[in-house]
């Protein structure tokens, strides 16, 4: 076993159903016209605290441990301090996220602005395959507090392995004792990140999401990562070409229109704008049907 284990079955799991976006009615002309979704950096997320979620679970495994001897105290105190700066300062993983319920009150509420929200829907195996054209790949989140602490118990226990097959860096020269297992953590750092992205506070789990979660990314400088304004920084980000085939520009399953007080005046311009731009939802595009009023 080795941490590249523990991420592997973590995105063993394939959806099935459908999986929705929502967006504005704004952000669906940039959609559309450009045929992707913007992938965001995991840190810059709207849910802020899930990377400090994870660093918390990971701390209380390395709390729980009852018997550690002098080389394990050691590599787990530098564990923890490692953890600390580099799941908010690390290497960069963009995401973009995606659920498999498409007509959901409290995703309307969250994710849409009022009266002017709509949810696209994908097939999951022509969302698979693109996702893995793009070097992305797709995972659903997990929320079950038993689950997430085995997981975490699990990462623990191979670094700890991991560790003792490299060996602890004693050369003064190189590293200082505070750091001389950070060898070993960057050895793992990306697969690290990949198991965080996924684990999400259990009061999220009626979202049922799942992510598109990109190679990790070394070079901003380089690489193609763009930026848009955001609430109260630049947010970064890198295109997710969505799904196509040679009857449609954008393969889109379905669409479902958030609550508004012109359902079917939204219903017809949504209509006519998808298929003027040869993104009609092969299923059709409906209204909610939800009676929430937000005018």
């Amino acid at each position: 076993m080795a941490v590249a284990d523990v991420v592997a079955e973590l995105y063993q799991h394939k959806p099935v159903v459908p999986l929705f976006h929502y967006t504005s009615l704004g952000a669906l002309l940039g959609i559309i016209s450009d045929a992707s979704l913007q992938a965001t950096d995991v840190r810059f997320l709207s849910d802020a605290a899930e990377l400090g979620h994870t660093g918390n679970i990971l701390r209380n495994a390395i709390y729980a441990r009852k018997t550690l001897d002098p080389f394990e105290d050691r590599l787990l105190g530098q564990f923890e301090d490692w953890l600390r700066h580099r799941l908010t300062n690390g290497n960069m993983l963009f995401v973009v996220c995606f659920t498999a319920s498409g007509n959901l009150l409290s995703q309307w509420r969250s994710y849409t602005p009022p009266s002017k929200g709509i949810s696209l829907g994908f097939a999951a195996d022509k969302l698979s395959v693109c996702a893995l054209n793009q070097d992305f790949r797709l995972a659903r989140c997990v929320y079950q507090p038993g689950e997430q602490k085995q997981i975490a118990e699990r990462l623990i226990e191979e670094v700890i392995a991991l560790a003792h097959v490299r060996g602890e860096t004693t050369d003064r020269s190189k590293r200082g004792p505070n750091d001389s297992f950070y060898p070993v953590f960057e050895e793992i750092e990306d697969d690290v990140l990949r198991v965080a992205a996924l684990l999400k506070h259990q009061a999220f789990h009626e979202e049922q999401e799942w992510r598109a979660i990109s190679k990790i990314h070394t070079n901003y400088v380089v690489e193609p990562i763009q930026y848009r304004e955001g609430k109260s920084t630049l947010v970064p980000y890198i295109k997710f070409t969505l799904p196509k085939d040679t009857d449609r520009r954008i393969d889109i399953a379905m669409a479902i229109i958030g609550p508004t007080p012109r359902g079917n005046n939204s219903l017809t311009s949504i209509n006519n704008y998808l298929s003027k731009h040869g993104a009609s939802p092969r299923l059709g595009t409906t209204y909610c049907g939800i009676p929430y009023r937000t005018w």
